[in-house]
């Protein structure tokens, strides 16, 4: 699932046509550049919903190529999107789930 779809305010296509992720523990995603590539104000919102029906909260982490979106966005600005299109700032997503995949002591 690597490459730079033009998602038009929906998901790539390459993601829904990928449910048997989801049935998969040992696969992870991980969310990044969400303004990078335009698509539209919906388009980042339309590939997280995705995301979280293909993976679930418990198998999805927040990242972000920081320096790099700072050409789009800053840092603050891609996890104020992130937070919107969320909800909230869960605490799997924005940290423990990355954690537990890395084996990271916190």
């Amino acid at each position: 699932m690597s490459g730079r779809p033009t998602t038009r305010g929906r998901p790539p296509t390459a993601w829904t046509g990928c449910p048997a992720f989801g049935t998969r523990g040992a696969v992870h995603g991980r969310g990044r550049r969400p303004g990078q590539r335009a698509g539209g104000p919906d388009a980042p919102a339309a590939c997280v919903q995705t995301a979280r029906e293909l993976f679930g909260p418990d198998r999805l982490m927040f990242g972000s190529d920081w320096p790099v979106c700072e050409l789009v966005a800053t840092y603050e600005q891609v996890v104020d999107l992130m937070t919107a299109v969320l909800g909230g700032r869960p605490a799997g997503i924005f940290g423990r789930n990355a954690a537990r995949v890395y084996r990271w002591e916190l």
